[in-house]
């Protein structure tokens, strides 16, 4: 490309950037307090107004995850079938209502029905985020651009914290519970989200919002050909079964389903966990304003090791893997309210190998249904990580829940040793993709000039190179 077309992909990134980015970024703050709703109602009354047990709230936190699982095959089928603005707003303006509703619930069967239809609603949100990304950036862009959406997690969750210690103030205040006022505010803005992201939501690298120069949209073609995804209605059941087949395709899933058990514990029980230490339920959840600190410091640090170093990021994963590990450790064998906490806030540290994951197969699945499949079953092993996670925390464990916490611990440490395992097979697909590239006597032909609209795979593609 000329330095000209240099110049004007680089105002392309940067439009891209400033019209995708933060409409992500709201979409995670959104999710992310939706997700944290239980966690927080759970030391703002809702047990004691709805009359549910411990093993019921248990239980809420498990439902979501059955509606997220259940919807992900329905999922794949329309992401090939609407427009991704407009399924993507529907959905989030659904998910508003249901949160409303949430606040007006009052006993175990209303909110186990609501928080399934939570989850029915919620599960095609991060396929369709990792999509987008997948599809508007170079691979070489993704992890930055996963990396900014993963880094809202912080300061967004900082700021819901914040709000949320704001709202307990609110308790009784028009003779509605904090907890209730909780879920009546933020499904409000849930819903107004939803309209917003419907309306003006890019959804393909030629969107109208994205309001291309001819220059632009000329490089747009390049640009797709790098990020190896072609937008494709038509699904391609061999790209189904050839994913099926790839041992990497088993190791995302259980480092996924393992890692999310971690997830799990301290979505819905980390402000639980901190009242038990011997806090009030006001400085429980101004204690858990901070846990996402850590998170923020190792995303940073891997985005810093992912430009610095090539084919790092394999590594990175399983680091985080142990990292998470030792903060469950601690939070099971630690004596004092100090050490137990920081545990807390390291366990909480689990986006760089999501983060890690979910680019892995950004950057190393071709074939738009195969990608599809790959992101579906990284969500799907997410649900039964997250589903499996609170019914482990049983009253007769706490309040140190030990045998949860080693569960826990152990399914970082075997996720680790999967992200080694997925690396050397892909670092082996390579140096064998290079020999028969340099070496072989039947060397492929070179890549076809329309290899962009081909919609090829990885597999049928010899000259597509793993990233590591």
């Amino acid at each position: 490309m000329t330095p000209y077309a240099d110049i004007e992909e680089r105002a392309l990134v940067w439009k891209i950037h400033w019209r995708l980015l933060p409409q992500l970024m709201a979409i995670q703050f959104i999710q992310m307090i939706d997700k944290l709703s239980m966690n927080y109602a759970g030391v703002m009354g809702l047990l004691v107004d709805t009359k549910i047990t411990l093993s019921e709230f248990n239980w809420l936190g498990s439902i979501y995850y059955i509606g997220y699982f259940l919807f992900q095959f329905p999922n794949t089928i329309l992401l090939h079938k609407f427009p991704i603005s407009k399924y993507f707003g529907a959905l989030i303006f659904g998910w508003g209502i249901v949160m409303f509703l949430t606040g007006i619930a009052r006993n175990f069967a209303e909110l186990a029905v609501l928080r399934l239809l939570l989850g029915l609603l919620e599960a095609p949100s991060y396929p369709i985020v990792f999509m987008l990304t997948s599809m508007m950036y170079r691979r070489d862009e993704q992890i930055i651009a996963n990396s900014v959406f993963l880094l809202a997690n912080t300061p967004l969750t900082l700021f819901g914290g914040l709000i949320t210690y704001g709202i307990e103030h609110m308790r009784g205040l028009a003779g509605i519970d904090s907890w209730e006022w909780f879920m009546i505010i933020f499904g409000t803005a849930t819903v107004g989200l939803g309209i917003v992201v419907f309306v003006f939501l890019p959804d393909n690298p030629r969107s109208k919002w994205l309001r291309l120069t001819p220059a632009q949209d000329s490089i747009v073609d390049y640009r797709i050909r790098d990020n190896g995804v072609v937008h494709n209605h038509k699904i391609q059941m061999y790209q189904i079964y050839e994913a099926l087949r790839e041992p990497r395709f088993y190791c995302f899933f259980f480092i996924s389903m393992l890692t999310m058990l971690a997830n799990g514990c301290v979505t819905l029980y980390s402000s639980r966990i901190v009242n038990e230490m011997g806090f009030s339920s006001l400085n429980a959840i101004l204690l858990t304003v901070p846990q996402n600190i850590p998170d923020m410091i190792l995303i940073l640090i891997s985005i810093y090791l992912r430009r610095r170093y090539t084919n790092v990021l394999c590594y990175i994963g399983s680091a985080t893997c142990l990292i998470v590990m030792s903060g469950l450790l601690m939070l099971a064998f630690g004596t004092h309210v100090g050490v137990k906490l920081a545990g807390l806030y390291i366990t909480c540290a689990l986006d760089p190998s999501m983060l890690a994951t979910e680019t892995l197969i950004a950057h190393n699945v071709g074939g738009y249904t195969k990608k599809t499949v790959y992101n579906a079953a990284w969500v799907c092993s997410y649900c039964i990580g997250n589903f499996i996670a609170p019914l482990l925390m049983t009253d007769s464990q706490a309040p140190r829940y030990l045998g949860a916490m080693l569960t826990y611990a152990a399914g970082q440490g075997i996720s680790a040793i999967l992200f080694l395992y997925a690396r050397a097979l892909m670092a082996r697909e390579n140096r064998r993709r290079e020999l028969l590239l340099t070496q072989g006597k039947s060397r492929p032909p070179p890549p076809p000039k329309d290899r962009e609209k081909l919609d090829l795979t990885d597999v049928e593609d010899l000259h597509y190179v793993y990233i590591l």
